[in-house]
C-alpha cells in the first residue's frame, strides 16, 4: 500500500514538475521568441515594401534616362522658340533670309519696345506671361511668293504669332516667279516672345539699388536701372 501511494506522490509530482517546465517554457522562452518572430515578420514586410518602392523608383528612373534626350531637345527647341532675350537683330536676320529664299519684292519690318504681359490665370494658379514684342510686316510679290513666305514664317524655330493679315493685288506681274495673277501686298500684325526682357528698355519701371561703398564720404551709391 505504500509502494503505491509512494508511486502515485513521483507521479503527481512528475505532473506538477511537467507543468513548471511547460509553462515556465512557454513564458520565459516561446513567448519571447514569439514576439521576436513576430517583430522579425514584420520588419521583413516593411523591407519587402521599401524594395518594391525602390524598384519602382528605379523603374521610373530609367524611364526618365531613357527620354532624357528627347527631354533636352524640347528644351533646345523651347529656347530657341521664346529666348531668353527679343534678340531682335537675329529674327530680323532670319526674316530677310527667308524673304530672299522665298523671292519677294519688298519688305518692312517694324518691331515695338518689348514689354511684358498681364499675368495669365490657369488651372495650377497664376502664372507670368511671357514679354512680348509686337511686329508690323509689309511685303509685296507675286502670289506665290507671298504665300511662300507666310510658309516660311510660320516654320521658324522662334516663335511667330500672326494675329491679322490683309491682302491687296495690284494687277502687276513682275519677274519669274510671279503668278500669272497681280503682285500682292500682304500687311501683318504679329508678335514674337521673349522670356525676359534685358535692363534698359525705355518705358518700363525703374529699380533702384543702394550699396554701401567702404570709405565713401556718403557711405553709399545708388544705382537706377530701367526694367
Amino acid at each position: 500500500m505504500k509502494a503505491i501511494k509512494s508511486r502515485r506522490q513521483i507521479v503527481v509530482l512528475a505532473v506538477l514538475l511537467s507543468a513548471v517546465l511547460i509553462v515556465a517554457f512557454v513564458f520565459l522562452i516561446w513567448n519571447p521568441k514569439g514576439k521576436e518572430i513576430s517583430a522579425a515578420n514584420a520588419n521583413l514586410a516593411s523591407l519587402q515594401s521599401q524594395n518594391s518602392t525602390a524598384q519602382a523608383q528605379i523603374a521610373t528612373l530609367i524611364a526618365f534616362k531613357a527620354q532624357l534626350p528627347t527631354a533636352k531637345l524640347e528644351l533646345a527647341r523651347l529656347q530657341t522658340a521664346i529666348p531668353n532675350y527679343p534678340d531682335l537683330a537675329n529674327f530680323i536676320l532670319a526674316v530677310n533670309a527667308i524673304s530672299n529664299k522665298s523671292g519677294i519684292t519688298f519688305i518692312s519690318i517694324s518691331p515695338s519696345q518689348p514689354a511684358p504681359q498681364a499675368a495669365t490665370a490657369g488651372a495650377a494658379g497664376t502664372s507670368p506671361a511671357p514679354p512680348i514684342v509686337a511686329l508690323s510686316i509689309q511685303i509685296k510679290g507675286g502670289y506665290f511668293q507671298v504665300l511662300d513666305f507666310m510658309n516660311r514664317l510660320d516654320n521658324l524655330p522662334r516663335l511667330v504669332v500672326t494675329s491679322t493679315l490683309s491682302l491687296s493685288g495690284s494687277g502687276q506681274t513682275t519677274g519669274a516667279y510671279s503668278s500669272t495673277g497681280s503682285q500682292v501686298s500682304a500687311s501683318l500684325r504679329a508678335a514674337i516672345y521673349s522670356q525676359s526682357i534685358p535692363p534698359g528698355v525705355p518705358g518700363l519701371p525703374t529699380v533702384t539699388t543702394t550699396t554701401t561703398v567702404p570709405g565713401s564720404s556718403s557711405g553709399s551709391t545708388t544705382t537706377t536701372i530701367a526694367g
